[in-house]
Order: structure tokens, then sequence, then C-alpha cells
């Protein structure tokens, strides 16, 4: 069957993107009754029940050789501080530790952009990576943990969104903690201003979400192993070639000199769609070493350090006919993307759902002094839906319609923003 190459675009946060997919030139032929076919309707094993049943699955976390190596974390005890010494010599002495990786030692690889290193002198939030240690046993690494001597100066810091958008709020980059560069997000079709003079009723409403952590069951960790100059990465990931390309780019190895497998995974969410640190660090630990390295997080580090569905801050202003007829909508929301640059948008479900030919958005992305924002299932869509559906449920009862009567006056078949058919 012959095919053909077209292009689609999706809104990830506040970025669109383009993918390219091959399709069928001819338009598929519908299938017969379910009860014609051999698999569709039918009853069929899953491939992986077996083993997954039975315990014989293997994750990344049963990973193991029999000369590995454990790697352990030393993560930063202050939410923003500068390391202005750090003294290994205690914890290279304990009997059983092969190596310690710090900013001194470590290769000057880059992360989240120009904003960090692999290893930075400076660190941003509680959790952020001081040092990997590379022993024998975990209970060793964790012990050195405990030996090496840091001397941190404690710089002011921030970690409430609100607060951070103040004039006199710590700054995390020396400058605002709205960035420059895709800090502000702008939308607008219609005539907002139009839309809300021709409306009925009017309501303007502020409505905020809380953080919420990932925490599969599964934690975040690899399994590294070097032969000859081939990387073999085990790593429990919702996307093998993302890591791939992270770890050759940041080791500067061709991508066909990485191999990334994950055969199960214990729950991701979002929070396992892109490389850890860890996986890099324990890359250069393996090779130095010339022995395998697993580094897996514990349940402090999955709270801290991987990720969590930011907070939003949201205020929406809409308009509506007396006959359920929404005239306009509007919404501003701040969310911290943490100590790094991030995605925090909440639009779609304003900008997409209903039928509103006057919609503006402004959304504002704020640095703060804690762990880094992550895609968290249909990300931001959570949040937006909350306070949309919240201040839509307000507008029906003001107008003394029936909430469901409401939406169906309202409903679209087609994304109002995208433009596409659902």
């Amino acid at each position: 069957m012959s095919r053909k190459i077209i292009k689609s675009k999706t809104y990830l946060y506040d970025e669109k993107i383009e993918t390219i997919a091959e399709v069928p030139e001819k338009e598929l032929e519908q299938l017969p009754l379910n009860k014609d076919l051999k698999v569709i309707g039918k009853k069929i094993p899953r491939v992986d029940a077996e083993e997954k049943v039975t315990g014989t699955a293997v994750y990344t976390f049963d990973k193991t050789f029999t000369n590995i190596a454990y790697g352990k974390t030393l993560r930063s005890p202050y939410p923003f501080a500068k390391i202005e010494s750090i003294d290994t010599s205690k914890a290279e002495k304990l009997k059983g530790v092969l190596m310690i990786l710090t900013y001194k030692n470590a290769p000057d690889i880059k992360w989240y952009g120009d904003y960090s290193k692999l290893l930075d002198q400076t660190v941003r939030y509680e959790g952020d990576e001081v040092a990997l240690i590379v022993a024998e046993t975990e209970g060793i690494a964790e012990k050195a943990t405990s030996l090496i001597e840091v001397k941190y100066k404690e710089l002011d810091f921030v970690t409430d969104t609100i607060e951070a958008v103040k004039d006199d709020a710590p700054k995390i980059y020396n400058k605002s903690n709205i960035p420059e560069i895709r800090g502000h997000a702008h939308y607008s079709r219609g005539n907002f201003e139009d839309g809300i003079k021709n409306a009925d009723i009017v309501l303007e409403k502020e409505y905020s979400t809380q953080v919420a952590i990932h925490n599969p069951t599964e934690p975040h960790g690899s399994v590294v192993k070097w032969e000859d100059d081939q990387l073999t990465v085990w790593d429990s990931t919702q996307g093998v070639f993302s890591i791939r390309d992270r770890i050759a780019s940041s080791l500067n190895i061709p991508e066909s000199k990485v191999r990334v497998i994950k055969e199960y995974m214990g729950g991701g969410f979002g929070a396992k769609l892109e490389a850890g640190k860890y996986s890099v660090m324990a890359a250069i630990a393996s090779k130095e070493i010339k022995r395998p390295v697993k580094v897996i997080l514990d349940r402090e580090e999955m709270n801290l350090a991987v990720g969590n569905r930011p907070d939003s801050h949201q205020k929406i202003k809409a308009g509506a006919k007396k006959n359920g007829t929404l005239t306009a909508m509007s919404l501003i929301n701040y969310g911290a993307m943490g100590a790094y640059p991030a995605g925090t948008g909440v639009h779609w479900p304003l900008r997409s759902l209903y039928k509103c030919d006057n919609v503006e958005t402004n959304e504002y992305r704020v640095f703060t002094n804690t762990g880094r924002a992550r895609p968290f299932r249909a990300p931001g869509h959570v949040q937006g839906t909350f306070a949309l559906e919240s201040i839509l449920d307000d507008l029906a009862e003001k107008i003394n319609m029936d909430p469901l009567d409401f939406r169906i006056k309202n409903f679209t078949p087609i994304d109002q923003d995208s433009k596409r058919p659902y």
C-alpha cells in the first residue's frame, strides 16, 4: 500500500510542536464485524500478563550484575546556596568507596539549557545534586554521603509563586523571576472587551491548585554498563529514545553508541519522559571504574528532585447571555517552573473546549527555589479544567440555567484553538 507524509501541530504547554507521520494514501477500509475478526473483540491474553502476575518481570529496579557498583547522590539541604568548598577526603577513605563525582571533577556538561550544569557550584533548590558517590554497596555509598564536608554560602530564596513575582523577591538568576524568553505567553481571538460588553452576566474569580508529586511505584533509576565504546542503559523510562539522545549528547558520543532498554516500568505519569542526571553521572562513573553502576532513587529523592505538577494561580473573567451563550472568557495564570525552565501552561481547556468567539489568555512561568516541574498526566489540563468548569458552574447558577444545559448550549465539535474536529 502506497503511503504519504503528513504534518500535524499540537501544543505542549505553551509551545506549538510540529510532528511528521507516514500514513496510507488510500482511506482504510471499514473493518468487518467483531465476530468475523480474529483479534478485535476477542479475549486475548496480555503478552506480559504471566510475567507480571508471577513476579518474574524484570524492572530496572531488579536489574543487576555480579560485579555491579552502586551510586548515591548527595543533595543540597538548602533551597538556594553557593558551594564555597567541598572536601571528599574522609569519604574517599571509607572502605568500599570507588569514586566520587563533584563539580570539581565532573565534565562540564550543560543542563537545563544554559541555566545549570550536570554538577553545579550553585544549588537552587533543596534536593539539587551536589555529588555522586559510587561504592561496592548501597549502604557504603549512603554512609559516604555523610562524610563529605560541604561549606555552603546560603542565599536569600523564594518558594512561593506569587511572592516570586514581586519586585523585592530574591532573584534566582539575577534578573526577573519571569524569564524574558518564553516567560510570558499571550493568546487572543476575537475581541474580549466587546464580548464582555455584550454579556448579560459577567463573573471574575480566582482559582489556585497545589503542586502534586508523581510518586510511581517503581522509583526513578538507571543501570549502566560499558562494553568497549558501547553503552547500554537499563532505565525506568517512558521515552527510550529521548533518554538515548540526551545521554549521547551529554557524553558527546554518537547515538548509535547508546542503547536504552526498558522491559517493564512501574509507573511514570510523565515524570519519566526525560533523562535524569543520575543516568549521565552513572555512565561517567561506570566508564571510570570499568564496572556496571546502578543508581536508584529513594522516596525522599522522588519527592524532591524528579518533577511535579506545577501549581497554578488563575484569574478567569467570563461573560454570558441570559440564554446561556458564552460571549467572552479571559485567563491570567502564574505557575511555578521551579528552579529551572519548565512548562506551566493551563490554557487548553479555556481556549478549546467550548464555543466562545472572544478569548484572551496571558500566562507567566515563574522561577522559584523549588524542584523543577515536569509533565504529569495531561499537563496543564487538570489545573485548567478545574478553574474553567468552576466558573461555568457559577455562570449557570447566575442565569438560573441547569449546568449541563449550559454546557450543551456552548458545545462545539471543533477544537476552538486548533480548529481541528474532536
